[in-house]
């Protein structure tokens, strides 16, 4: 593990190759391998061992994630309430901002993009949005 900054990876336990430069990035995971996370309070959350390989960068960027898996989140707040989505790209401010997980291999590009996208049950993803807040 390559650990840079206040409290990063503060819960991680004997998992290996994760690289995280932060404040309290990936502060709150203790099972988590092969993960990249960069930013202040990025990836925060109690990420298990389910939620390996994911890459988040920027401010807050997958702070709720705890199973998501395959993610990856480039931007302020990207994919910031995402809990166990799977193989979601969201790279702008704000991009899947609020998606709790329901929606699995979506892809946001753009300031907003899928910013409100809330599948109602799981697996109901595979959405596809580019733009200005593209839906």
């Amino acid at each position: 593990n390559t650990l840079v900054g206040f409290q990063a990876g503060l819960s991680l336990d004997g998992e290996t190759d994760n690289t995280v430069l932060g404040y309290n990035a990936l502060g709150g995971s203790s099972a988590v391998d092969s993960t990249v996370v960069i930013g202040y309070n990025a990836g925060d959350a109690a990420m298990t061992a389910a939620g390996d390989g994911n890459v988040l960068i920027g401010h807050s960027a997958g702070s709720a994630m705890t199973s998501a898996a395959g993610a990856v989140a480039v931007g302020y707040q990207a994919l910031v309430a995402s809990v166990t989505g799977l193989g979601n790209t969201a790279i702008g401010y704000e991009a899947m901002a609020t998606d709790t997980g329901y929606g699995d291999e979506c892809t946001a590009v753009g300031y907003r993009a899928l910013k409100a996208h809330a599948a109602d049950t799981d697996a109901h993803g595979q959405n596809t949005a580019v733009g200005h807040s593209a839906r």
